[in-house]
């Protein structure tokens, strides 16, 4: 029997469900035309209050962006104890559907789509609206020529409102600006123009988008985008904020004067459809699990054998031997080999010392390795993490710190060796939970970053470089 909200909204087909809520296709009774409901999941407790808190925002800001490449809100009301949104329904789904359908779009459409997405952000900015989620799945298609941006559910406003907590990592993780991961409420336009280009690279070449950002000029990951694009999408994906697009307009006139390039371009035989080669947001139950198995050339390495091998931990090279012994391990859809390579990649490329080079210039400890001391990695192939961490195993207290240029948070840390698991967990005051587990050779860890009250994982690689002093 189909379920009716409010004695009006029939919910007539599912259309998709994500870590918060399901969007259905309706049918309004009173009206008699077809809708969009978004109705939230059941869930109780601070989650339910925080989920309700961003719908109504979501609900509150689509009604002040009247914008014809913005999806329109309806109404907005509760049913029983669970909030829901009524939108217009798009009927030509979105472009991750139709990428996954057709495969990589033609450049000039792909772009031409993507000047429109700008035109609903121009909007949006102006109203002091940063979206914080822009992506082919939020991107609707009214015609196969019409675009219309969706999903303000993360949106915050630039005078600071919103329920955003400081430090809180919020957004798709392919898409994410660098400084988006260390802290969403820092956020602001060049953020939203960063998504918006890691949107139409994944559109022109079918590749994931993630990391951009460390990706230099010369890097093969630039091979399939046409090369009149190349240098708008490397100047919007930039690390450095000030050196990007400021404003969408900006980013729209770089788009408009290679459109007449991208036109005069031959065509090109289209690849074949790739399906689901996307970096989604992550939810609770859709994280591929961490895998530490070695391959059948190696073993994994456990804390036991670390800690009896009475050996330092891996300098550079004992860590190339390592990781090339072990070939096969995977992290969260991200191999843990590229985590800790990008270490020293993102070093050679600024031109100074990582912490692999820390690590092998780690004095040898007087005994047994223990989880006490201090360690140096990334988070997610990205950011600089430092930890250090003071205590027995049973009982561990520090500080860990995420900085990228000159962005920086620190957190206190609580911490224990959870023995059955045999993983370290470490928690920060808002509940966010890294669990991270033995890596490949001793001396090294690689878990996931679970962060609260979100749902949202990220893979984090640390290298132990010294003792407690």
């Amino acid at each position: 029997m189909q379920q009716i909200i409010d004695d009006r909204y029939r919910l007539d087909r599912e259309l998709g469900t994500g870590g918060t809520a399901t969007v259905w296709m309706a049918h309004d009774l009173v009206l008699d035309r077809i809708c969009a409901v978004k109705l939230l999941l059941p869930v109780q407790g601070a989650h339910a209050d925080e989920r309700r808190a961003r719908l109504r925002s979501e609900a509150r800001t689509l009604a002040s962006l009247e914008h014809k490449h913005i999806v329109r809100v309806w109404d907005q009301g509760q049913h029983g104890d669970r909030d829901y949104l009524v939108m217009e329904y798009v009927e030509g789904g979105s472009l991750e559907d139709r990428l996954a359908l057709e495969g990589p779009l033609a450049p000039t459409l792909a772009t031409r789509l993507i000047l429109q997405v700008l035109e609903a952000l121009s909007a949006a900015h102006g109203a002091g609206v940063v979206h914080r989620d822009v992506k082919p799945g939020n991107v609707l298609l009214r015609s196969a020529t019409e675009a219309a941006l969706c999903d303000f559910g993360i949106a915050r406003q630039l005078d600071g409102g919103g329920a955003t907590q400081t430090g809180m990592a919020l957004g798709s993780v392919g898409y994410m600006a660098p400084e988006q991961r260390i802290d969403a409420r820092r956020v602001g336009p060049p953020a939203d123009l960063y998504a918006t280009a890691c949107t139409l690279f994944n559109l022109v070449t079918g590749d994931t988008p993630v990391d951009l950002y460390l990706a230099p000029d010369h890097s093969p990951r630039w091979g399939g985008v046409p090369s009149p694009l190349r240098p708008v999408l490397r100047q919007a994906t930039r690390a450095e904020i000030d050196h990007r697009y400021q404003s969408a307009a900006e980013m729209a006139s770089a788009l408009q004067s290679v459109i007449g390039a991208l036109a005069e371009l031959p065509a090109q035989r289209r690849r074949a459809p790739i399906g689901g080669d996307y970096v989604p947001t992550v939810v609770p139950g859709t994280s591929p699990p961490l895998t530490l198995e070695a391959s059948s050339s190696s073993r994994s390495v456990g804390v036991d054998d670390w800690r009896r091998s009475g050996r330092h931990p891996p300098g550079r090279m004992a860590l190339w031997i390592g990781v090339g012994l072990v070939g096969s391990i995977t992290a969260l859809g991200l191999a843990a080999g590229p985590l800790l390579e990008d270490l020293q990649q993102r070093a050679d490329l600024r031109g100074g010392s990582s912490p692999l080079s820390e690590a092998s210039a780690a004095p040898e400890p007087p005994g047994p390795v223990a989880l006490s001391g201090r360690w140096r990695g990334n988070l997610e192939g990205s950011h600089r993490m430092r930890l250090d961490l003071r205590g027995p195993d049973s009982a561990l207290v520090g500080e860990i710190v995420l900085g990228l240029g000159n962005h920086e948070r620190r957190s206190r840390v609580t911490g224990w060796w959870d023995a059955e698991r045999r993983e370290l967990v470490l928690e920060e005051p808002d509940r966010s939970t890294y669990r991270a587990s033995p890596g490949p050779v001793p001396g090294i860890l690689v878990g996931e970053l679970r962060r609260a009250p979100l749902e949202l994982t990220l893979p984090f690689a640390l290298v132990w470089v010294g003792g407690e002093e």
